[in-house]
């Protein structure tokens, strides 16, 4: 009876040992399977020493070598010169190892291989070896490099755009504005001797400098539309706010008027176009004809509630009478610095007029050098941008830096509206930034406007003070 139960039990584990036999063999075959209908995955086991084990078709199909031919050998045969061997397999005892590098076909053929090494162990903890997977990823960094480098073109032409912008700011603009400025000298003083046809002549020569601008400024907007968007930074709402208003101060004076202006928080948004609110209201300002104006500003998206700008009538026309001011102006163009004179003139001022051509001279002037040695010092520069030798920006780093010149006001006179040098100018400390007019009629009444601010409104340090 005990035979018969020990034969039992011997023929139950023979039966139970060929099952899991079976399942096993089941199990392998199953893997060998499922390794070789991976096609973009070359999967290859190594032993604790790095050698070959097994070697799926992806990874014959990926470095070029069959199963026999591969088997046995060291891992380090896929590696480039220069590679320590065992620099994988070292990571990967320690933890996962992964990397994006080259990686060497039988050929000798190098490509570009996403690779993963992770280390094997047993329940013991014990290193059986290590389970590599390389991924051929060649075609994708090509892709990438081609999509790197046309960026790097498109940021090249946008570049080059930008620069076109400027060259159109200044130098397509300039004969147009010339012909414009001359024009309305024609007209004013020579307005009878030209006759109806001479008239008409020259209004349609203005008119036509007028349409080839405004399709220069087209240009403009355009390159700018083009151009990527600045990242939000924190803008102090107020403080924007009253420099609107400051530049507004010399209309706002020609109407005798106050501003009021409410507590306004600070957001994020673009600082730019923060400062596009100096030529979104003031053109509303200016087109007031009323006694009484109110200029709102609004940015829905800002979700903050609008300050409120209200100009009221003031008797102070009569009251205010020009002070005398020593005038400087910096500009490489002789029309400009001849009519910005000649608009002076008309308003009778008894100010010294002096003018220099360019950033150099400028600041000969200020520090008396050379020719210069006797010259008076200015109560308000007038600063071209654009200028040859040293240009305007690089003139106010000095003025501004010079603790016996940083007092004296500068106001910017430029083509330039580009958003960029309206920053910069006024970080540098400029004190008003002002485009150039397009006709002399309006350059009249920009001097006009200049005078009721810089001459009479404002309180400046007298100049005898600022000699140092």
């Amino acid at each position: 009876m005990a035979l018969l139960t020990l034969l039992a039990f011997a023929r139950a584990d023979s039966l139970a040992r060929r099952r899991a036999a079976d399942e096993t063999r089941l199990s392998d075959e199953r893997f060998r399977l499922l390794l070789g209908a991976v096609r973009d995955y070359a999967i290859i086991m190594l032993d604790p020493q790095g050698r070959v084990e097994s070697w799926n078709g992806a990874a014959e199909r990926i470095f070029g070598y069959t199963a026999p031919e591969i088997v046995g050998q060291h891992v380090s045969r896929f590696l480039p010169a220069g590679m320590a061997p065992d620099a994988e397999l070292v990571a990967a005892e320690r933890e996962r190892f992964e990397e994006e590098a080259l990686r060497v076909r039988k050929s000798g053929e190098t490509f570009w291989a996403d690779v993963v090494v992770t280390g094997i162990r047993d329940r013991e903890g014990k290193l059986r070896g290590f389970a590599k997977v390389v991924r051929d990823v060649t075609e994708r960094k090509l892709l990438d490099d081609e999509l790197r480098e046309n960026r790097a073109r498109l940021a090249q032409s946008n570049r080059e755009l930008q620069d076109f912008a400027m060259v159109a700011s200044h130098d397509l603009q300039e004969p147009l504005r010339k012909v414009q400025m001359f024009g309305d000298k024609l007209r004013r003083r020579y307005a009878a001797e030209l006759g109806d046809e001479g008239r008409d002549w020259l209004l349609r020569m203005t008119n036509a400098a007028t349409r080839g601008q405004s399709l220069i400024q087209g240009l403009l907007a355009f390159s700018r539309v083009t151009t990527k968007a600045q990242p939000k930074i924190s803008v102090d709402l107020e403080q924007t706010t009253r420099e609107v208003v400051g530049d507004l101060e010399a209309r706002i004076a020609d109407a005798g008027g106050r501003v009021e202006i409410g507590a306004l928080p600070t957001v994020q948004a673009d600082p730019l176009q923060m400062r596009q609110l100096r030529a979104w209201v003031s053109p509303s300002a200016a087109r007031s004809s009323s006694a009484t104006a109110a200029t709102s500003l609004r940015r829905a998206s800002l979700g903050v509630a609008p300050p409120s700008l209200s100009i009221s009538p003031q008797a102070s026309e009569e009251t205010m009478t020009p002070k005398p001011l020593t005038i400087l102006m910096a500009d490489d163009d002789e029309d400009d610095r001849m009519s910005t004179r000649e608009a002076f003139q008309e308003h009778h001022l008894v100010n010294d007029f002096h003018t220099v051509n360019d950033g150099e001279e400028l600041m000969e002037f200020l520090h008396r050098r050379g020719k210069y040695k006797s010259a008076p010092r200015p109560g308000l520069i007038l600063l071209d941008l654009n200028m040859p030798r040293k240009d305007g920006r690089e003139a106010l780093r000095e003025i501004k830096s010079d603790p016996q010149l940083r007092s004296i006001p500068v106001v910017i006179l430029t083509t330039s509206r580009e958003e960029e040098d309206i920053l910069k100018t006024y970080d540098l400390g400029a004190n008003s930034f002002v485009a150039k007019p397009v006709g002399f009629e309006s350059l009249v009444q920009l001097v006009s406007t200049m005078t009721r601010y810089w001459f009479q409104l404002v309180e400046l340090p007298p100049q005898e003070a600022m000699h140092g």
